[in-house]
Parts: C-alpha cells; sequence; structure tokens
C-alpha cells in the first residue's frame, strides 16, 4: 500500500515537473521571441533613422546645388544687363534719384525752418551725426557690392571664356 503511494506521488512530482518544465521552456521561447522583436525594432528604428538621415542629406545637398545653378544663372543674367546698359537707361534712374534728393533736401529745410530755440540746434547737430553715420554706412555698403560686382564679373568672364574655349 505504501509502495504503491509513493510510486503514485512519485508520478505525480514527475508529472508536475514535466509541466513546469514545459511552461519553462515555452516562457522561456516567449521571452526570445520578444527579445528578437525588440532587437528587431530597434533595427529598423536605427534603419529608418539613417534612411532618414540620408534622404534629408541628399535633399540637402541637391537643394544647394539647385541654389548654386540658380545663383550662376542669375549672376549671368546680371552681367548680360550690365554689359547692355546705355545712357538711355542710366537717365531716368539718375533722374529719380535726383529728383528724390531734392525733394528730401526741400523737407530738411521746411522742418529745420520750423524748429526754434535751443532745440533747433540739438536737433540739427543729432541730424548731422545720423547723417554721417548713415553715410558711412552706405558708402560701406556701396563699396562691399561693388567688389562684389567685380567678383561676378570675373566669374562670368572666367565661365564666358572656358565655354568659349570648350566650343573650339
Amino acid at each position: 500500500d505504501q509502495l504503491q503511494a509513493t510510486t503514485a506521488e512519485l508520478q505525480k512530482a514527475r508529472a508536475a515537473s514535466l509541466k513546469a518544465t514545459k511552461r519553462s521552456v515555452k516562457l522561456k521561447a516567449r521571452l526570445e521571441e520578444f527579445n528578437v522583436l525588440e532587437l528587431s525594432l530597434w533595427g529598423s528604428w536605427v534603419l529608418s533613422a539613417w534612411s532618414y538621415v540620408c534622404k534629408r542629406r541628399r535633399a540637402t545637398y541637391e537643394g544647394s546645388l539647385t541654389l548654386r545653378m540658380q545663383r550662376l544663372e542669375q549672376s549671368l543674367k546680371v552681367s548680360d544687363a550690365m554689359s547692355q546698359v546705355k545712357p538711355d537707361f542710366v537717365r531716368p534712374h539718375f533722374q529719380a534719384w535726383a529728383l528724390n534728393v531734392r525733394q528730401k533736401k526741400q523737407m530738411l529745410q521746411l522742418y529745420s525752418g520750423r524748429m526754434f530755440g535751443a532745440g533747433k540746434d540739438q536737433v540739427k547737430s543729432c541730424f548731422f551725426a545720423w547723417k554721417e553715420t548713415s553715410y558711412k554706412g552706405m558708402m560701406s555698403k556701396l563699396e562691399r557690392h561693388e567688389e562684389e560686382f567685380l567678383q561676378l564679373r570675373m566669374l562670368t568672364d572666367d565661365f564666358y571664356l572656358y565655354s568659349k574655349d570648350a566650343t573650339s
């Protein structure tokens, strides 16, 4: 009797042990699947980020190349336009500038005549100080623009000579 009870108990323990072993194997398999999924998710995220960076870099490069080509075309148009400048083109621009200067001078005289007392001297000195700094700033801008124009002109001349040499 006791022998049968212990063998039955032993068989139940073996069955429970076998069940627990099967459960642990299944649990390990599931954990490995989760680990693989996590790693594949991480890998896909890394690949997606890499792809995004590559696309963005390519788009930036293509955009900068397009902008460079547009700037080059515009500089060629400007150089062509500047080579075709005639006195008939310059005269109306100069007259408009002279009219603007004349009107500003008249307005200055009109407003300076309306100021009275010590305030007039202070306003005049402030205005002339502002005018001097503004004039210096405008002259530096003008010089910088002239230098840039000369550089563009030299560049277009070089391109023209290069294209002329390439065609002959």
